[in-house]
């Protein structure tokens, strides 16, 4: 695997799992700043860039984790498919829907795997939860309610600007608005329009 963007989303929430797992390898990691690519380097003894573009390069390596913010997610995928790397992006997918497509596109055209790190669709509760509404134990749901609550300091500066994040309801609400359509994939309530 290669790593693109080294920075608190994936050392707090990626670099864990990799470090227990034997299904994958980090032999390579890049960041626009150096002093992240060398600790993620160093942590994985992996291979150290600051332009994304040199890892794609790269024959040993198959697929990438994006852990950047939104805004670069659909050149970087878009390249990485280009690249023939498989391709694990963090949520949001990017900003809008013409990116998406133009990743998912890309992708297809690639024949690689284009994969958003939506978590909370192998969370325990969510599964359940599904499984009640696909075997019926639930009926049929006529509301679908989440709420998302929570206060971080704002040290991210392109996470308030909807043209680098997709806005606060791409960039944070994401997670309920995917257990939306998981649950209405599953039977639950239909939109309505009006």
């Amino acid at each position: 695997m290669g790593v693109i963007g080294c920075g608190g989303i994936f050392r707090s929430l990626h670099a864990p799992y990799y470090e227990v797992t034997d299904r994958a390898r980090i032999v390579a990691v890049a960041d626009v700043r150096e002093e992240n690519a060398r600790q993620a380097a160093e942590r994985f003894g992996a291979d150290p860039y600051t332009d994304y573009r040199e890892l794609l390069a790269r024959d040993d390596v198959d697929g990438v984790d994006v852990c950047v913010h939104p805004r670069p997610h659909r050149e970087i995928c878009v390249a990485a498919a280009r690249a023939g790397k498989h391709i694990l992006v963090e949520k949001p997918m990017c900003v809008n829907v013409a990116e998406a497509d133009a990743m998912i596109q890309a992708a297809r055209e690639a024949n690689v795997r284009l994969q958003v790190a939506y978590m909370q669709r192998w969370n325990p509760a969510y599964q359940k939860l599904k499984e009640l509404l696909e075997d019926g134990t639930l009926g049929r749901p006529f509301l679908v309610y989440g709420v998302e609550i929570g206060w971080f300091p704002p040290t991210h500066p392109w996470l308030f600007k909807k043209e680098e994040s997709g806005g606060m309801m791409i960039e944070q609400a994401i997670h309920t608005v995917d257990a939306w359509v998981l649950a209405l994939r599953a039977g639950g309530p239909r939109l309505c329009r009006g």
